[in-house]
């Protein structure tokens, strides 16, 4: 499952505090990925209408879709209870 993993689910939150959309290489250096990780994963998101992705001269903008949004609010619930674990696992 694609948000089960920690750099897709940190994607979307990126595009959520970028509304405007983003360039895809200021994405992946966000979510702390590699730039083809990033094209892969958004290629995967863009098949299930969760981002579009609008050309802007020789970059590209990723913003969410309506689709997006609705499963950003269930990633960033899933990812909030997450957190609490991994700072118990450091102690």
């Amino acid at each position: 499952m694609l948000f089960l993993k920690k750099k897709p689910a940190q994607m979307i939150l990126v595009l959520k505090n970028r509304p405007e959309g983003i360039y895809l290489s200021k994405l992946a250096l966000e979510a702390g990925a590699t730039y083809v990780y990033t094209t892969k994963q958004i290629d995967i998101m863009k098949a299930i209408d969760l981002v579009i992705v609008e050309p802007k001269g020789k970059f590209r903008i990723v913003k969410l879709t309506d689709l997006g949004r609705s499963v950003e609010s269930a990633v960033d619930s899933v990812m909030k209870f997450e957190k609490p674990k991994a700072q118990e696992q450091q102690l």
